[in-house]
């Protein structure tokens, strides 16, 4: 034998062999991780698929925050970006008529500077990157690094909270709450759109989970407890700095510490602990509010009333930053008991604005809305996590029940802000329902045992949550697809088509004589988009100037290059190949028409003859 092989021998004779029992565990840990990195790998997937529009790239455009971590870098506080000499010769800059054609759209001018109202966090984060690596961050990217950074916190935070209160709890009932909130409430909503708006919020969110998993983890720590306190205190101070309806997070918890220090009995020790993370939170604080006086002269103005918006400062002033307690009944009716109008087609839910002057405020709602109770019904459940708080607890943990107080605090303070603020968005609630959420599955983990204890009880837990789960992501889903027809126009379309024809066979099918008429109907025809065509009909199209047709607006699902014969009443005037996406037709005689409807008639010689009622991929926009 050669010498290498005989000592390879020797020390794998030596090697103690794994039992059959261990060799069981192992494979029972593995199958039990697998469960979780599907789901983590699911949720990874429609993140990413939802961010880039289906086409897994991260894009180019850096938007406001991009121009703000330019600006840091450079060592100034507001924008490179100069304000056009027209806007600033205004009579009134400010007048939403008079700015329309020069205003930088939500840019707070002021001193003849642009700066920006939303909080520096995620810029200052922008320029710490680009510093380092050189490499600018796309809005795509940041929006994919602190949504997932968020879920994963979560998932963290979640298992922090069952393993303390909960230990039978088995991990599937993890899972659950975790897919509850990652596709359910606005998650995938915000994903789909990545702008400014949903990338102050998606930061802030991200540091309040992460700065309350290290706080609950300190709370039940020893030696290592000052600095995750003085962590958790820099990160939950980084949220409110994303973003100030977030503030009610770092105060709950501090008041929660505060509390102990005033009933504990080693007085000394608990007051490091509050100094170890109210000290970062207050410079946090410090630092933005130095940031507000540098900016602005005052130490309080966040730039809101400088900003140049649609909104016509004259007649509704209050509605730039504003709040009022006229307009609470209208927010509460929003965000907890709104219900959007249900389509039988894609993307199956659709709610137009809706505004009220209430003792001379204006409140707006913002279109594609749902209430946060449709959108996550676990928060449903956050209150019997209160229920840890009582005395008739079995398993008293001081750990978990400072965590449903601090956010309970904090989830209610954001909930208080928005519910008097006079603008209502649907991408607000994610301000309160990540920790909501997390109070939610605290109060299912508590239902567990007592329906485990009853055998018939235990099919209508399992129904329940799975009912939880279809509901969030149903609900998710679908508002996530309405957003995309503002950002990633041909992955809405083809979602489109696929649900429609989907939906059209069905139809076709169970109720022949309702196709196509109930797709031409109301609110279908106007979800973002339209419709598409339909074999053998014919669209009337409006003309409401009555002036001659020059073009016709399409966007085209075909694989390639179609001919195509446009009729428009009952004349050809156009034939010609359209190759895909969007087009403008143009006629080869302008059609002269009065006002009204014109009607619209198509062929497509090229294709196989299709049966009456067929759908094409093909979307008919407007007259041109």
């Amino acid at each position: 034998m050669h010498p290498k092989a005989a000592v390879g021998a020797a020390v794998e004779a030596r090697a103690p062999k794994a039992s059959p029992r261990e060799s069981l565990r192992s494979m029972s840990r593995l199958r039990s991780l697998l469960p979780t990195l599907a789901v983590h790998g699911l949720v990874a997937w429609l993140y990413v698929w939802l961010a880039t529009g289906g086409t897994y790239q991260l894009g180019s455009d850096r938007g406001y925050y991009g121009g703000l971590a330019d600006a840091f870098l450079a060592g100034q506080l507001h924008l490179k970006t100069s304000p056009s000499p027209e806007l600033l010769a205004l009579p009134n800059p400010y007048d939403a008529k008079q700015n329309d054609r020069y205003r930088l759209h939500d840019a707070v001018l002021y001193d003849g500077k642009y700066y920006l109202y939303w909080g520096p966090v995620p810029a200052v984060v922008r320029a710490a990157w680009q510093g380092l690596t050189g490499l600018p961050l796309t809005d795509t990217a940041v929006v994919l690094i602190f949504g997932l950074g968020g879920c994963l916190w979560f998932w963290l935070l979640a298992r922090e909270l069952r393993d303390r209160a909960f230990p039978d709890t088995p991990e599937w009932l993890v899972l659950l709450v975790y897919l509850c909130y990652a596709l359910g409430g606005v998650s995938l909503y915000l994903q789909a759109r990545p702008v400014v708006y949903h990338e102050a919020i998606l930061v802030g969110s991200f540091f309040v989970l992460g700065g309350f998993y290290l706080w609950l983890r300190a709370l039940v720590s020893g030696r290592s407890a000052a600095w995750q306190f003085a962590l958790a205190g820099l990160l939950l101070g980084f949220a409110f700095g994303s973003r100030m309806t977030l503030i009610g997070y770092p105060l709950g918890a501090g008041v929660v510490l505060v509390w102990q220090w005033l009933r504990g009995p080693r007085r000394r020790a608990m007051a490091g602990r509050v100094l170890a993370f109210g000290l970062p939170s207050a410079g946090m604080l410090a630092l933005l509010l130095l940031y507000n006086y540098a900016r602005f002269g005052s130490i309080a103005e966040f730039g809101l009333k400088y900003q140049l918006t649609w909104i016509d400062q004259n007649a509704f002033p209050t509605m730039l930053g504003g709040t009022h307690p006229a307009t609470f009944r209208y927010n509460l009716a929003a965000y907890l008991l709104f219900v959007p109008s249900f389509l039988p087609y894609y993307p199956f839910m659709m709610s137009g604005p809706d505004g009220a002057l209430v003792s001379g405020v204006f409140w707006a709602r913002e279109p594609g809305f749902a209430s946060s109770l449709l959108l996550a019904p676990l928060i449903v459940f956050a209150s019997l996590s209160t229920g840890l708080l009582t005395p008739l607890w079995r398993r008293p943990v001081a750990a978990v029940r400072a965590f449903v107080v601090a956010g309970s605090l904090g989830a209610l303070y954001s909930l208080a802000v928005l519910l008097v603020y006079v603008y209502a968005s649907v991408r607000y609630v994610h301000d309160f329902v990540p920790i909501a959420c997390l109070l939610g599955g605290l109060g299912l983990w508590w239902l567990y045992p007592h329906a485990q204890a009853r055998p018939g009880w235990r099919l209508g837990y399992r129904t329940l949550g799975a009912g939880l789960v279809v509901t969030s992501l149903a609900m998710g889903l679908s508002l996530a697809m309405t957003v995309l027809s503002l950002t990633h126009q041909q992955a809405y379309l083809r979602l489109a088509y696929g649900f429609d024809r989907a939906v059209s066979t069905l139809v076709q099918r169970a109720v022949p004589h309702a196709w196509p008429a109930s797709y031409f109907k109301r609110p279908v025809v106007d979800r973002p988009l339209g419709t598409f065509y339909v074999e053998g009909t014919t669209f009337a199209l409006p003309n409401s100037a009555g002036e001659p047709v020059r073009g016709l607006e399409v966007d085209s699902l075909f694989s390639g290059a179609t001919r195509m014969v446009v009729e428009i009443n009952d004349r050809v005037v156009r034939d010609q190949a359209i190759l895909p996406g969007r087009q403008v037709l143009p006629l080869e005689n302008a059609v002269a028409a009065p006002s009204g409807a014109l009607a619209v008639r198509l062929h497509f010689p090229d294709q196989d003859v299709r049966p009456p009622g067929f759908l094409w991929p093909l979307r008919v926009g407007a007259l041109r």
